[in-house]
């Protein structure tokens, strides 16, 4: 049977030691990854939304600027058909 040294002991406590705060340190890392790419995912939802609903308020401003402009007793097609044949007119 091999003895072993007090250093060398000593040695393999420490090198084992290493190995075991790295082993945990990558997985404390993973789960953070994960964690943020869920906070990333939920903040990417929260900015479309915002942006869907920025662009239907802009719809409905622009709908209600076309209605309060157009001349009284027009209606929509009416109004369109004029454009129509300008457009061919010119």
């Amino acid at each position: 049977m091999i003895s072993l040294t007090v250093r060398r002991k000593i040695m393999g406590i420490a090198v084992a030691l290493i190995v075991l705060m790295m082993a945990v340190t990558a997985v404390l890392s993973m789960a953070s990854v994960i964690q943020v790419g869920g906070q990333l995912d939920d903040i990417g939802d929260a900015i479309m939304a915002y942006w869907v609903l920025h662009l239907r308020t802009m719809l409905r401003k622009h709908r209600l600027d076309k209605l309060i402009l157009r001349p009284p007793g027009e209606d929509w097609d009416s109004s369109r058909r004029l454009e129509q044949k300008e457009r061919a007119n010119v």
